[in-house]
């Protein structure tokens, strides 16, 4: 029999979720509930699978609740719990030497749950570490700089973090920025993972230990299957959702296919100890808690290539000398300008003018105007000092996909600006961009 998916949106809400499930269950009447990816969501949908005795197979909800103190008989959990990737982060942690911890963690149930078992496993193999301080930003909406400097005030040699997604990538920018992170160990849920960590390109962090899934290093007979067929199917390297998201349906379907039945009852007694192959090897869903034993991978953040040296060349930036200043311009006829121009081209030799051409062009001219601002900074020796190019030439940042799947930021420079027109400044610009495109850039 064909296996139909029916999903809905829970809209990140409860109740929402509860609705969704609900609809599903009257109105689709399907035959088992699957998902959900936030904790607080996954917690909802349970109760509500106990409640009206629906069998669920939650896929990504983390807190160790939906198993243990609030687990019940018709709920099942695919990922590892905050309890397994606690344990394993903690392996790690213990060895470091330092001893003042702070913690900064989404204030909804993941977060809370991951702090609270992370303490208390890393307690009981350190009683001699102190936590001096706690941090707890709201899911999705953190705002990094008091967090940072909250953290940096009480002086930790140590830091859990639990952010991800959006909130991760805003706290890495600004702990980069503060320096939070220079000197500290940090130790990171699920930073590890393809979609949090691939956001953060060269901003990556050092060092950091984490949990994840680096899709490009294992090497396993099976994953090296999933790992073929996933790039001929979507022309892009998987990231760990696409590893739960393939893995709950086929164990969905094992389980519906040794029942036999929809009834709920049969599916439980089928998936009480069923064990089905994954990417990752064979997993078996314990008959004790209905915890998969799907695993999770542990290691530390690097950069690599030109990420790495793009980093270190930002890193050396700041021991640079500089100055900001920040002024409201009109620009209201640039907009009718560029408008004119733009125009003109659709009527004659088609193309357009962006707004980064303008201002590109316009800090040539402005650089021209005032030859200083072109200068660079140089050490020789015990001396530093300031060194005036004989042309102005102008750096264009271009993100770029790499082979692999990954992206990384090439910076590529229009030569001479000085000496260009403005089509001829727009046509260089134009160039590069589509050398960068196609792997096609020189030293010349």
């Amino acid at each position: 029999k064909k296996l139909v998916v029916i999903s809905k949106d829970d809209g990140g809400k409860p109740a929402d979720a509860q609705t969704a499930a609900n609809e599903l269950v009257s109105s689709e009447n399907v035959a088992m509930l699957t998902g959900t990816f936030l904790s607080n969501i996954g917690l909802a949908v349970s109760d509500f699978a106990n409640q009206k005795k629906v069998f669920f197979l939650a896929a990504e909800p983390l807190t160790d609740a939906i198993t243990w103190s609030k687990g019940n008989r018709y709920t099942f959990r695919l990922r590892p719990s905050n309890y397994m990737q606690a344990a394993m982060l903690v392996a790690e942690a213990a060895k470091l030497p330092a001893k003042r911890w702070a913690t900064i963690a989404p204030n909804y149930e993941y977060g809370q749950s991951a702090v609270a078992v992370f303490k208390k496993l890393m307690s009981e193999k350190r009683p001699d570490i102190q936590w001096v301080d706690e941090q707890w930003p709201p899911q999705g909406k953190i705002d990094a700089g008091p967090v940072v400097q909250a953290v940096a005030a009480m002086q930790p040699e140590a830091i859990l973090n639990v952010t991800f997604g959006a909130d991760l990538v805003k706290l890495v920018r600004e702990g980069n920025t503060r320096g939070l992170f220079k000197g500290r160990t940090v130790v990171s849920f699920l930073t590890g993972e393809p979609e949090y960590l691939d956001p953060l390109k060269d901003e990556t962090p050092e060092g950091w230990i984490v949990t994840g899934y680096p899709w490009y290093s294992i090497k396993t007979p099976e994953h090296d299957a999933f790992l073929k067929a996933y790039q001929a199917k979507y022309n892009d390297y998987p990231r760990l959702g696409s590893i739960v998201g393939y893995q709950t349906i086929k164990a969905a379907a094992a389980i519906l296919a040794k029942a036999g039945s929809s009834d709920p009852e049969k599916l439980i007694a089928a998936a009480e100890g069923i064990s089905t192959p994954s990417p990752f090897g064979e997993i078996t869903f314990r008959k004790i808690d209905h915890q998969s034993t799907l695993g999770a991978f542990t290691g530390k953040t690097a950069l690599k290539g030109v990420g790495k040296a793009i980093a270190k060349n930002m890193n050396e930036s700041l021991e640079v000398p500089t100055a900001t200043t920040v002024r409201d311009m009109p620009v209201k006829l640039m907009f009718e300008n560029r408008a004119l121009i733009n125009d003109h081209l659709k009527r004659t030799r088609g193309g357009k003018i962006s707004f980064t051409h303008i201002l590109g062009y316009a800090i040539v001219q402005a650089t021209k105007l005032h030859p200083d601002m072109n200068k660079n900074y140089k050490e020789d020796g015990n001396k530093s000092f300031a060194v005036q190019p004989e042309h102005i030439n102008l750096g264009l940042a271009i993100d770029l996909p790499g082979k692999n799947g990954s992206r990384s930021l090439v910076v590529a420079a229009i030569k001479e600006c000085e000496t260009k027109s403005f089509s001829e400044f727009v046509e260089a610009y134009e160039d590069i961009v589509t050398r960068s495109r196609k792997n096609k850039l020189t030293d010349r």
